[in-house]
């Protein structure tokens, strides 16, 4: 199986190129022989190989970083087993929601509840620093930024 394919690979360089929005994850891979997960967005031009995203490798701390797409591509599981792309995800929120959700969860979670609970906290946390909100809930048929109000009078901000 095709962990990345062609369409997604352009989205994750263009995602790469533009710096400023808080990216949704592009591609789910997951490790169907442990809880490994990997949530990607990005993809470095200079070196196709490198990828952006959130990363779980199953031990309870997600976190955000670099991951070699070969290495990866050579990890061999019991029975022969692969990581595999995860051909039904769809993302519903940016990267730094997903993200607040692992963290809260202790590992990588996609359940819209539990992106709520993060987007909430974040949200909170954005105007009690006065900060302008990044993050975003994506609606889950067109992948557009929802917007409405939201958290007492907190929206989402595309």
């Amino acid at each position: 199986m095709e962990l990345i394919l062609p369409i997604q690979r352009t989205q994750m360089l263009a995602n790469f190129e533009n710096e400023g929005p808080d990216h949704a994850p592009v591609v789910k891979w997951f490790c169907p022989w442990n809880s490994g997960t990997w949530l990607l967005s990005e993809i470095k031009p200079a070196d196709e190989d490198i990828l952006f995203g959130l990363c779980d490798l199953g031990f309870g701390f997600p976190e955000l970083g670099y991951v070699s797409h070969e290495e990866i591509e050579e990890i061999i599981g019991p029975g022969g087993l692969k990581i595999e792309r995860d051909i039904h995800f769809k993302p519903l929120a940016s990267l730094s929601v997903y993200t607040m959700a692992a963290k809260q969860a202790g590992g990588i979670v996609t359940d819209p509840a539990s992106l709520m609970r993060a987007y909430q906290f974040l949200a909170e946390d954005a105007k009690r620093e006065g900060k302008k909100l990044r993050s975003r809930l994506l609606n889950e048929k067109n992948g557009e930024a929802i917007s409405f109000p939201l958290f007492n009078g907190l929206s989402a901000i595309s």
